[in-house]
């Protein structure tokens, strides 16, 4: 097995449904269940009132259209599954160390088609894209990077002294450079970013609200420091909020068919919300013609909502 060639592009791809780029108050984490949120008073009371909350979320203007979307990469990673089973079998995991294929350039996998959701006690995202790469995935280049995503988080309100509903959609646009050395991979990005938060209710107090526009930046990192090992870490950076992200992640391969560890990851926008995630990872799992991540684990932060985090991430190449 070749470790260079583990196109490291789409590694961070879970990472980056997860937003922080909301208002500066509370934005809980975790899902709901073992949760010890403390009730709000009032209109909008008990685990039956937030439900209400969150359906009507749902209806806010375009919501429906982010589900719409995430359903439709779902369904063109499957179609393309089909498709990719009749051809030469090369695809590998982003973070996993896949078998030399000996191919010439002109018959290289230069597109990654990638989705996937993070859910925690106040939040719902999910995210789909590709990553396209002149020579190759495998091969050290240019790498140009488009990715959208949305979803819903909730926070308390100081001044409307209430829990809001927020809504985000934004979009992505980066290009940079895949640096590919003897056991280590290295990607630099940067580029364009587009958001625009929405709130139910309207929040005039809030950190973010309405369309914004600014430049992002990210990097992602695959060692391999002997065979059966990996360590992969990515970051990422936005001038809306700001806000930026960092994890790191340590695996050993079980079964020769997927990587098991640990993991850490800070998220944090503006300088009112920080969130801290540990937990464990399983990366690389290939399944007809999909490769599949996941990460379960405990996310504390400084607006003293804690719990649980899930997410779940999945691509395929051409």
């Amino acid at each position: 097995m070749d470790p260079r060639l583990s196109p490291i592009v789409g590694m961070a791809a879970d990472a980056d449904t997860t937003s922080l780029r909301g208002p500066r108050r509370r934005l809980g984490l975790a899902f709901s269940i073992g949760s010890n949120e403390h009730h709000t008073k009032g209109l909008y009371r008990g685990y039956g009132a937030r439900a209400f909350r969150w359906a009507g979320a749902l209806r806010m203007g375009g919501f429906d259209n982010v589900a719409r979307a995430a359903w439709a990469a779902v369904a063109l990673l499957a179609i393309s599954n089909s498709r990719l089973a009749a051809g030469p079998s090369i695809s590998a995991p982003s973070t996993t160390t896949p078998p030399s294929t000996g191919l010439a350039i002109e018959g290289a996998i230069r597109w990654l088609f990638f989705s996937g959701v993070d859910i925690w006690r106040d939040g719902r995202f999910s995210h789909g894209g590709l990553v396209f790469s002149p020579k190759g995935l495998d091969r050290e280049g240019w790498v140009l990077k488009l990715m959208s995503n949305g979803g819903l988080y909730r926070f308390r309100s100081g001044s409307l002294k209430m829990d809001v509903i927020g809504q985000e959609m934004g979009g992505t646009l980066m290009a940079g450079w895949r640096f590919i050395g003897e056991a280590t991979t290295f990607v630099a990005m940067g580029g364009v970013d587009i958001r625009e938060h929405r709130l139910l209710p309207d929040d005039p107090s809030a950190g973010l609200r309405g369309r914004y526009k600014g430049m992002a930046g990210a990097f992602e990192v695959w060692h391999v420091p002997r065979p059966g090992l990996m360590l992969a870490a990515h970051g990422t950076y936005s001038t809306i909020g700001p806000s930026y992200s960092a994890r790191i992640a340590f695996g050993w391969r079980l079964f020769d068919r997927f990587y098991v560890g640990p993991e850490k990851q800070i998220l944090a926008s503006g300088n009112t919300h920080q969130q801290i995630r540990l937990g464990i990872h399983l990366t690389g799992l290939r399944l007809n013609g999909t490769e599949w991540s996941a990460g379960l684990g405990w996310s504390t932060g400084n607006d003293a909502r804690h719990g649980l985090y899930g997410r779940l991430g999945m691509f395929t190449r051409h």
